[in-house]
């Protein structure tokens, strides 16, 4: 007889929701219809205080943080990479809804319908120049007359400096409507008295929004319960037996050693196998690992081992679909880890990404590959079937040529989202290695996913859709690439 226990139902998955109250309480709603998405209301009164409820949210088990719109969205992105008590948000995945054109052409008709101002003399902020341009010429509407605010990260404006934008437009007589996409601006322009109008997102876009979050936490769970194996090797190990005067000190290191390990396989909920002589492995779930490195960025455990024994330890950690895989990508990593000197740990992400040194406190620093190694997926095989490794100082995540290219790209068409296919013909390279470039961008915050399309007219169109990216380039950084019309700028 089967029963209940038989079928179990898999767990909800938890996703906050982020933003003013009112809009929290609408994605609310239609998160009701969709089912395994259990939504977590945080609302804010002021957007300064998104980063403080995403952390919350994080701590009461969001799997995924969905913003109500780009400004939140930003703020917290930000706050993980300049704030060291933040740093947890940096590996969360991160969704926010989309402000379109559709968005603005409700708020230019509630302005119209209340006769709140004239429309083809507004002053707007958030979206993006084009945006607008392009949606008041499918309404017909002249915007010759129409200001757009020129911030392209949203951290770098203040609500009481956008406030200040509209209003002094307004008192000049240059515009007679202030269109803005942030509450906490919209509430200074009424306090202010300036005509103005607040962009909220439409249903489409909430959806949309909802749809990639609950994706984003389907993937995330899967890859979480993936397999990691850590293989620990005792740097000089043949060094400190000559020399530690008794094997009673050997044997008495080595036992006290295990026993930190073992503490931290405890922590991990992993499995740690002794193999002999000099060398532990450890077997977890990637994300018990990710949870103890704080994103794969630091290792504590080497400042313990160093304090408690007269020893210090490499470690390479791998992950793969596989055991097998996970392991020769674990030894690929532990003999770079030893390149370098030791007392660090080096990590090889199963797509051929190297991350690391993970050191005893230091933040992390990208794509740890070798000097001369081959870009990741075309880098040569050892005889196991990993990823050869060899010593030699890391390279950037993305090299300040291609980040040239993009910022170029941004100002040029005046675009800032493209999928992968995109990217590809901007960088000079192939769909693969643009795909991994905009997720690099992606884990440091100048890049999010913000849906998916398919292209008409080619192979993709039936298959599976392309993620498209919004890249959140810096305004000093866009603003000095078409000042100087070089592509090779510095990382912004």
């Amino acid at each position: 007889m089967c029963t209940a226990a038989d079928h179990r139902t898999p767990l909800p998955h938890p996703i906050a929701v982020i933003g003013p109250e009112d809009i929290v309480a609408r994605v609310m709603g239609f998160a009701a219809d969709f089912e395994g998405l259990q939504a977590m209301a945080a609302p804010y009164v002021d957007e300064s205080q998104a980063p403080g409820l995403a952390l919350e949210a994080v701590g009461r088990g969001a799997e995924v943080l969905l913003f109500t719109g780009p400004v939140p969205y930003a703020r917290v992105v930000h706050a993980a990479t300049s704030d060291a008590a933040m740093a947890p948000l940096g590996t969360v995945p991160k969704v926010f809804v989309q402000y379109t054109g559709s968005s603005l052409t409700a708020a230019l008709l509630q302005a119209m319908a209340g006769g709140v101002g004239d429309v083809r003399k507004a002053s707007l902020d958030t979206l993006s120049a084009t945006t607008v341009t392009e949606t008041y010429e499918e309404a017909g509407l002249d915007a010759s007359a129409v200001v757009v605010h020129d911030a392209i990260h949203p951290v770098e404006a203040e609500p009481p400096q956008v406030a200040a934008f509209h209003e002094a437009l307004w008192k000049a007589g240059r515009t007679s409507l202030a269109v803005t996409c942030r509450r906490s601006v919209w509430r200074l322009l009424q306090e202010g008295g300036v005509p103005s109008v607040c962009v909220t997102p439409t249903a489409s876009a909430i959806r949309e929004a909802l749809e990639l979050a609950l994706a984003r936490a389907v993937s995330r769970r899967s890859r979480e319960q993936g397999i990691a194996v850590g293989v620990v090797n005792v740097d000089r190990f043949e060094s400190f037996s000559r020399t530690a005067g008794s094997e009673y000190r050997v044997q008495l290191t080595k036992l006290r050693l295990h026993r930190l390990l073992l503490d931290f396989a405890e922590e991990l909920q992993a499995t740690l196998v002794f193999t002999g002589h000099d060398e532990f492995v450890l077997v977890a779930t990637r994300g018990a690992v990710e949870s103890a490195t704080h994103g794969l960025s630091v290792l504590p455990i080497l400042a313990h081992i160093r304090q408690e024994v007269p020893v210090t330890v490499s470690m390479g950690w791998g992950f793969g679909e596989t055991a097998r895989m996970a392991e020769l990508n674990a030894r690929a990593a532990l003999r770079h880890a030893k390149a370098r000197g030791g007392n660090c740990g080096i990590v090889l992400l199963e797509s051929g990404e190297w991350l690391g040194p993970l050191g005893e406190t230091q933040a992390p620093v990208g794509d740890a590959r070798p000097a001369g190694a081959e870009a990741p997926g075309v880098a040569s095989r050892d005889e196991g079937g990993a990823q050869a490794a060899a010593p030699g100082m890391r390279q950037p995540a993305l090299t300040a040529k291609s980040l040239g290219a993009l910022r170029d790209y941004a100002v040029r068409t005046g675009r800032r989202e493209l999928t992968s296919r995109e990217a590809a013909r901007v960088l000079g390279v192939t769909e693969r290695s643009a795909r991994r470039s905009l997720a690099r961008l992606e884990r440091s915050g100048l890049a999010v996913a913000i849906g998916s399309r398919r292209d008409a007219g080619t192979s993709r169109a039936k298959g599976r859709p392309m993620l498209v990216y919004r890249l959140v380039l810096p305004r000093e950084a866009l603003r000095q690439t078409a000042a100087s019309g070089d592509g090779g700028g510095g990382v912004p």
